[in-house]
């Protein structure tokens, strides 16, 4: 059964796990768009430009985040619930992100690496 992402201790219980494939995704993609081996963790700063824009948290039925809980939190969360849940695929995510046309890989990699993960996690929701 589904627990609350309202909770704060259970949303950073999921964060970490999360944090751990949020990064596999990221090293992923970097290796594959730079085309040599890439370990590279996703920075908060970027996960927390995409958490706004996208407005992932209403998705999920979250109104406000709670205390103690920053927004690349939450994402990393929802990636690590959706991942136990069977929702998403690791190398289902990887492949959606990568495919993208050549012009949008010049640009900021982190940040079309983040705007990707969120589309293909809202993707997955529906």
């Amino acid at each position: 059964m589904r627990r609350s992402l309202s909770s704060a201790y259970y949303i950073l219980e999921l964060a970490r796990l999360g944090d751990a494939i949020v990064n596999y995704i990221f090293s992923a993609c970097f290796t594959l768009f730079l085309k040599k081996p890439s370990g590279v963790r996703a920075k908060n700063s970027i996960l927390r430009r995409v958490f706004k824009e996208s407005k992932i948290a209403d998705v999920f039925g979250v109104k406000r985040l709670p205390s103690g809980v920053e927004p690349e939190d939450f994402i990393e969360a929802v990636v690590a619930l959706l991942w136990l849940e069977g929702k998403i695929n690791v190398e289902k995510a990887v492949e959606y992100i990568v495919h993208v046309d050549e012009e949008s890989i010049s640009g900021d990699l982190e940040y079309l690496v983040a705007d990707r993960l969120i589309k293909y996690i809202l993707s997955m929701k529906k």
